[in-house]
């Protein structure tokens, strides 16, 4: 939740000053994480333990991959 909470004032902080960069969230990613964190404006993950875990590695890639971002 802290994360979450910092991504969405980082995104704030970032279009109140009129810039366009990438967040990146490296870390404690999984499908549950992963809706929060874009939903609160992350545009990059990376899933290191939830791809080795999970029982369909394929299927856990499309499935973040084909999660909308806020800003699309």
């Amino acid at each position: 939740p802290f994360t979450v909470e910092k991504v969405r004032q980082l995104r704030k902080l970032l279009k109140d000053r009129g810039l366009e960069k990438i967040i990146e969230v490296d870390g404690g990613v999984n499908m549950e994480t992963a809706h929060l964190v874009t939903e609160a404006g992350a545009d990059m993950l990376v899933a290191g333990s939830a791809f080795f875990k999970a029982e369909d590695a394929k299927a856990f890639v499309e499935a973040l991959r084909s999660m909308p971002t806020p800003r699309e």
